[in-house]
């Protein structure tokens, strides 16, 4: 026994360290401010998020809330993108076309953050353009992983805000070649689809038919997207961050797949417009334990908007807004919340219209209670309406 004791003791001590060493690291995970990552994702429509396309991403959202009824606010990625980190519509933000962009030294969310100690970085360097200006937003624009980013940003034990764009769904949907069975008709078609990064509405008209030919070379490019989002979700598990930092998931808009004859978004048809094709996109939430509160109830079949995106984020963060933001804390609807219309508004060729300066003309949309309508305003001529009732006509 006396022999023994010596080591009991050295035992006993490694145990006590362990221990301390374990609370410390807890008790630093608790003092560390919460991180934010938006992850947007390419034209992804909502109906093809499904088990055929995205297991992965479904697999994660066992662990989160999916917000069945998001929709974008414009149909092309500038107008969304600004609307979606700014909370403001595009009524408000005035961002529409290129060379467009919030006011110099607004009081952005993304710029209070920043005065927090916050940084707050996006990683495509798309988002070095004009449209992105004045946000309060630092572009990396190396091409960066943002799991590579994060580990950075988690060594340094500061708090961050990370958006990240996910690209690689944009038209085309190839390289892969044409099913042989395809008519060659369709094939002439749908090569435009395989290989053109925009298809002006008046250069081919794609039938009916043609609807699940291009849903499938789409869902290739969104598989795509699903295998790099299991690398990312393996590294976001390994590295602890759900325990403390928010994870968002949605898209800038979706795409047409024919169902008016054209496939794209406003930037490649110059015919925008805010069907729910365009619209209708997904939205993944994923909350650390810790920022959870009693009273939250998120409702997640009501409706949303990207305009709730940041109110839901500074909500989260203890952060009060300086700007009079649009949108709601989607985790914090009252159990008698009032209905509340979902608002759009496009240009009619987004980021590539041919004279920002003399826009062809703007779309609005409003959706309340499952009437939805559509007003198209020219610059000349006669204003065009339509009512839908989606619950009959969810096609429009």
């Amino acid at each position: 026994m006396k022999v023994l004791i010596p080591f009991v003791g050295v035992g006993l001590c490694c145990l006590v360290f362990c221990f301390f060493a374990v609370t410390a690291l807890h008790e630093a995970e608790n003092r560390r401010r919460p991180g934010v990552v938006i992850l947007t994702v390419e034209s992804l429509r909502h109906d093809l998020v499904g088990e055929d396309s995205t297991p992965n991403l479904l697999r994660a959202a066992r662990t989160g809330h999916r917000f069945a009824s998001h929709r974008a606010v414009s149909a092309w990625t500038g107008t969304n993108m600004v609307s979606l980190l700014t909370g403001l519509t595009p009524f408000a933000s005035g961002v529409h076309t290129r060379g467009q962009s919030v006011a110099a030294g607004m009081a952005t969310p993304l710029a209070q953050l920043a005065e927090a100690g916050y940084t707050v970085e996006g990683l495509q360097p798309f988002m070095a353009m004009d449209i992105y200006e004045n946000l309060g937003l630092t572009v990396d624009g190396r091409g960066r992983e943002p799991a590579l980013w994060l580990a950075e940003r988690r060594r340094e034990g500061r708090p961050f805000f990370l958006w990240y764009h996910y690209v690689h769904t944009h038209l085309p949907y190839g390289p892969e070649p044409l099913p042989a069975d395809w008519p060659a008709e369709a094939r002439r078609r749908l090569e435009k689809v395989r290989s053109q990064a925009a298809i002006l509405h008046d250069e081919v008209i794609f039938p009916p038919e043609d609807i699940p030919r291009i849903h499938a070379l789409h869902k290739n490019r969104i598989r795509e997207f699903d295998r790099w989002f299991a690398d990312f979700w393996a590294f976001w598990l390994a590295s602890g961050s759900g325990r403390d930092t928010i994870l968002i998931v949605t898209a800038d808009h979706g795409d047409e797949h024919g169902e008016r004859g054209m496939t794209g978004h406003a930037s490649t048809t110059l015919a925008g417009h805010l069907h729910e094709e365009i619209v209708r996109v997904p939205l993944f939430v994923w909350l650390p334990e810790k920022l959870t509160r009693p009273g939250d109830a998120p409702r997640t079949g009501e409706m949303s908007s990207h305009i709730d995106i940041m109110p839901t984020v500074l909500a989260r963060l203890g952060i009060v807004p300086r700007l009079d933001l649009e949108g709601r804390d989607l985790f914090a609807l009252p159990a008698a919340a009032p209905d509340r219309p979902w608002l759009g508004m496009t240009a009619s060729g987004g980021f590539a219209e041919p004279e920002p300066e003399r826009m062809r003309y703007f779309e609005y949309s409003c959706l309340l209670g499952g009437w939805k309508s559509r007003l198209r305003v020219p610059a000349a001529g006669t204003e065009l309406f339509a009512l839908y009732d989606l619950s009959g006509d969810p096609g429009e």
